[in-house]
């Protein structure tokens, strides 16, 4: 069983949808990796380990692709 099967069967029962357990299981994904890379110190900046974790999270999990995208100015 992979990471987001496990994680549906653990929110199963909570009333949300697909998209929004996907949405929240994405930012979890991310936040993990934003601290895991902040903690290492490899990185010059604080922003530059922040797009190094969204960069690592959307190769691994390409699912998340759609929740990561810019919002269009208008």
């Amino acid at each position: 069983m992979n990471e987001w099967h496990k994680f549906l069967s653990q929110n199963k029962g909570k009333g949300l949808s697909i998209q929004e357990l996907g949405r929240r299981y994405c930012n979890k994904k991310l936040s993990g990796k934003i601290r895991i890379n902040i903690k290492e110190g490899r990185f010059s900046s604080r922003k530059q380990a922040i797009a190094v974790a969204y960069s690592q999270v959307k190769k691994k999990s390409p699912m998340c692709n759609k929740f990561f995208k810019r919002k269009s100015k208008k």
